[in-house]
């Protein structure tokens, strides 16, 4: 899958259409170099009480201090 034409679309699209979305990671994520990615977006999505209520920009914000991290996991979600 292409990471901003795939999944990021199909989380979007749950966003919007009140789903809840579970995200599953397979072996080849770890060896990404979005592999932080992957994690916050699993960590976001797998949590359906902040999915619900909190953007990705907003969850991210609370989930690290890291600013690179945290603006590169936004960067790759509005893309």
């Amino acid at each position: 899958m292409d990471i901003e034409k795939d999944v990021v679309y199909r989380v979007k699209w749950c966003k919007e259409n009140n789903v809840l979305p579970y995200l599953m990671r397979d072996h080849s994520c770890w060896k990404s170099k979005h592999r932080e990615f992957y994690i916050d977006l699993c960590a976001y999505c797998n949590q359906p009480s902040i999915f619900k209520k909190m953007t990705f920009k907003e969850f991210m914000g609370k989930r690290t201090n890291n600013l690179e991290r945290r603006k590169s996991s936004i960067k790759l979600y509005t893309l």
